[in-house]
């Protein structure tokens, strides 16, 4: 119900989304100004809802906040026992376009979908967001507030306002290991803004949030519950209130959040009153580690559209993404080809060189998981002995190196992609961004150095993939003999600056992804 009155631009002021709620918030410190009246709902007994009805009739009194109900037929079944007379609600303005010719049917708490087997919670989904997607059918026996609600969803207002002005989105990123939401999102954001007047801001937990300014978009910073010593639960319940007023307020047209799942919170603020305009779109990469996350699937209920980025290892992906599970909710998946930050056309320019000795760049990302020591001592000391220099790369979200070298220079700097050119190989973690950035972006030699963690990508088999195709060397810290000479055949290849085969560099899946939003919010774009 409380779905029902987001966004509705008649109804103003403190809202009771029904008469327990109502009832609940009396003393409380702002009067409710007006208070959605529904019928019997589905498990409820006559006896129980025609007490609740007497009960408010006594507390409201012949003043107070203003009474409605979804059809004619309940304002005047419900007027005779309040004693009150009771509007009807105005139904929402039309959706953008026209609605499929699609019927669902709402059944008692769930909705089923006949053409895909679908079935969701009937709170999944904003019923603002619901109703741009199907009309919704009841059985004549189904409890009279289910036929209320189905028969509002079927009343329009009229044709909607035209959209004036730019389209306001909210990029929602995560406190990720490493750089790969924020970077997935930039790229999202970058190829949207050349397909739409666009205004976007970014809701962030990442300690990377600077990034995100110095690429020139305003950022509302946002502790985790472990940066503050919070109780999660709390913090998840003041996390869904501050975002559900902030999309509210801004009349945000769409939610983009990058990760494995849409998280409670996150669900929570687009069911709240007046933020029922926003569509939610989850980009969700491959490569899960087997076994792992497999709840995160049925999250994707609360989306309308789940992009997935494109994975060059894709044939040997065995995560949850890929095995067959039942469709849930109204999402559309589409996939894309690979998403990395950098424009591909950016990058033909022959590289820079130059270094009189060859040099190679080492980005191995944050150290969260890894104890990089014994690894960064191979790399050096091969290093030497095959006469190359080091550049090794700082991640904003790592101390830098506890040690010191003068054969290897430091750097800081981000987007790694642009000063990919300057060098004549690079020995890199195998992360989404930089497995693709160092494959779809260079020519040079590489070296994969994958770090496995149950909460990160399958890497490993990422790294696997590579170089059984032929693109790339691997390593593995595990065997120190086996890795420095791993490492001294691929620093031969530096040196000689020789150049390195490539998978097709194909089509540029972040414009891909933008086309699908583009869709999405405005039913246009390039199809």
């Amino acid at each position: 119900m409380p779905q029902l009155l987001a966004g509705n631009p008649a109804i103003a002021g403190p809202v009771a989304s029904s008469q327990e709620s109502f009832l609940a918030g009396i003393g409380g410190d702002t009067p409710v100004e007006s208070v959605l009246l529904r019928r019997v709902r589905p498990g409820e007994s006559e006896e129980a809802h025609a007490a609740g009805l007497d009960v408010l009739a006594r507390c409201l009194g012949q003043d107070g906040p203003t009474l409605y109900a979804l059809t004619e037929e309940a304002a005047a079944a419900l007027s005779g026992r309040v004693g009150r007379p009771i509007e009807t609600l105005p139904p929402l303005p039309r959706p953008m376009g026209p609605r499929p010719d699609a019927i669902w049917q709402l059944e008692d708490a769930r909705i089923h979908v006949p053409s895909t087997g679908a079935q969701f919670d009937d709170d999944a989904l904003h019923w603002r967001r619901l109703r741009d997607r199907a009309t919704l059918q009841t059985a004549p026996s189904a409890p009279l507030d289910a036929q209320d609600v189905a028969a509002y969803m079927a009343a329009d207002a009229g044709p909607p306002p035209g959209e004036t002005g730019p389209i306001r989105v909210l990029a929602v990123v995560p406190n990720g290991v490493g750089l790969g939401h924020l970077t997935r999102l930039l790229a999202l954001v970058d190829r949207l803004s050349a397909r739409i007047d666009l205004e976007a801001e970014f809701w962030c937990h990442s300690q990377a949030a600077g990034l995100i300014e110095d690429a020139g978009h305003p950022v509302q910073i946002r502790p985790t519950a472990a940066a503050l010593g919070a109780d999660p639960a709390l913090w998840a319940l003041w996390e869904a209130s501050d975002l559900g007023a902030y999309l509210a307020a801004h009349d945000v047209a769409a939610v983009l959040h990058d990760g494995a799942r849409v998280p409670p919170w996150l669900a929570a603020a687009l069911r709240t009153p007046g933020a029922g305009r926003a569509r939610m779109v989850l980009v969700r990469r491959a490569m899960w580690q087997p076994g792992q996350n497999l709840d995160a699937l049925e999250t994707a209920q609360h989306a309308e559209l789940v992009l997935e980025p494109g994975e060059l290892a894709g044939a040997r992906d065995s995560g949850a993404t890929k095995g067959e599970h039942a469709p849930s909710g109204l999402a559309r998946t589409v996939q894309t080809a690979p998403v990395v930050l950098t424009r591909a056309e950016a990058l033909t320019a022959p590289g820079w060189r130059p270094f009189r000795r060859p040099q190679c760049l080492v980005n191995l990302g944050a150290e969260t998981f890894a104890d990089h020591a014994a690894l960064s001592r191979l790399i050096r000391a091969a290093a030497k002995e095959r006469g190359v220099r080091l550049t090794w790369l700082v991640s904003p979200l790592a101390a830098p190196p506890d040690w010191e070298d003068a054969h290897v220079t430091r750097l800081e700097t981000y987007p790694v992609a642009p000063a990919l050119g300057g060098y004549d190989g690079v020995i890199t973690a195998a992360g989404y961004n930089s497995y693709h950035e160092a494959l779809l972006l260079t020519d040079i030699p590489v070296l994969f150095a994958p770090r496995q963690a149950a909460s990160l990508d399958d890497q490993a088999a990422r790294a696997a993939h590579a170089a059984a195709e032929g693109w790339a060397d691997m390593i593995s810290a595990g065997s120190p003999d086996a890795a420095h000479a791993t490492l001294l055949r691929f620093l031969e290849k530096v040196s000689s600056r020789a150049k390195a085969p490539r998978p097709d560099r194909g089509r540029d899946g972040a414009d891909e992804m933008a086309k699908e939003v583009q869709r999405l919010l405005t039913g246009g774009g390039d199809r």
